[in-house]
């Protein structure tokens, strides 16, 4: 695999709560972690959750759990 799984430039660029925004990766990991059949093999766990947050597949918001 080239280059980097995490949308870097989005992570930089993003305007939103990051406290937030954290979360949503550390929930999303967990959950990945009881389907690690969802995450591409090499790709690790936490990259791919963030991933996924960064561009968007998967929604949070305040209150989510």
């Amino acid at each position: 695999m080239t280059g980097s799984v995490i949308p870097l430039d989005k992570m930089v660029n993003y305007n939103g709560n990051f406290y937030e925004m954290t979360n949503a990766m550390i929930k999303r990991a967990d959950a990945l972690t009881k389907h690690p059949e969802k995450v591409k093999e090499g790709v690790k766990i936490c990259s791919e959750a963030i991933r996924e947050i960064l561009d968007g597949e998967v929604k949070f918001s305040i209150g989510d759990e």
